[in-house]
């Protein structure tokens, strides 16, 4: 098991924890990256706008409300609980959006790779709040399914063709989770402590990335031990990765470029 906890990257006004990156590739493909944005600010400033190509995003928010901007559907906005989700293909724009709230924000976003047979497909964008996410409850701890299958309930966005399976997970006392065969995975403690098969301590902020096998997850803290678990099906494809680009190629990624100083990245219609 690898212990990862993360850096402070410059985005989102210094208010963004790192924990999955270049460096992790290997161990948790087909996902990309993991950020962690925490802030009680009431307003945010707005982010840059910036292109990506050959990726999809989940931007999920446990506290607060955000706000995206892209060249797609123009403008979407979710609230606490809910999730922004972009599939760049074969490019877009976007940026997050000013937001105020009273609670601040807390969120993560999660890039996962594009197989290279879709690399160039039609971008799309979407929202989902709250309410579009099942909750899966047993022995007093709550999963909500934000991708795949648990306990025969279904998440509303479909990635089986990445065999992603994303989780929030609310431990009260104990609970099991299997990191299915033949894929890769992680945890990531963002509130509380807690053990893992009666051995490991999961310490807040920090994620391990598990081997395949089923983990008994038990919360050893006065408030709720909670986690994203997330695992897919690796694509173990070449991986060229520049800025918010990501391709199979060099010159892949050399011709974005230079389409992105031609001002020929965006294929199609463009709001």
């Amino acid at each position: 098991m690898k212990i990862i906890k993360g850096y402070k990257a410059p985005e989102f006004d210094g208010s963004v924890i790192r924990i999955l990156a270049h460096e992790t590739v290997d161990d948790v493909d087909p996902f990309l990256m993991l950020d962690h944005f925490e802030t009680n600010k009431k307003e945010i400033g707005m982010g840059s706008w910036h292109p990506h190509r050959g990726i999809e995003t989940f931007t999920y928010i446990v506290r607060g409300k955000m706000k995206e901007k892209d060249t797609i559907n123009g403008e979407l906005e979710v609230n606490e609980g809910g999730a922004l989700h972009l599939s760049s293909g074969s490019g877009m724009y976007h940026t997050s959006v000013p937001t105020i709230s009273e609670v601040g924000i807390e969120g993560f976003q999660l890039w996962f790779n594009i197989p290279m047979k879709n690399k160039m497909d039609k971008p799309y964008s979407a929202a989902f709040q709250n309410k579009d996410f099942p909750h899966v409850i047993e022995n007093g701890s709550d999963v909500k399914v934000l991708t795949g299958i648990y306990k025969d309930t279904v998440g509303p966005l479909d990635k089986s063709n990445l065999g992603l399976r994303m989780l929030d997970v609310t431990v009260k006392h104990d609970i099991i989770l299997q990191r299915e065969k033949n894929k890769k995975g992680y945890i990531y403690i963002f509130k509380g402590k807690g053990v893992l098969n009666t051995k490991q301590v999961l310490e807040n902020k920090t994620a391990y990335i598990l081997d395949e096998g089923e983990y008994v997850f038990m919360n050893k803290s006065k408030e709720e031990l909670r986690f994203i678990f997330c695992e897919g099906t690796p694509l173990n494809e070449p991986i060229v990765w520049r800025g918010p680009i990501v391709m199979n190629t060099s010159q892949e990624i050399e011709d974005a470029y230079i389409e992105l100083n031609n001002k020929t990245f965006i294929k199609g219609e463009r709001i």
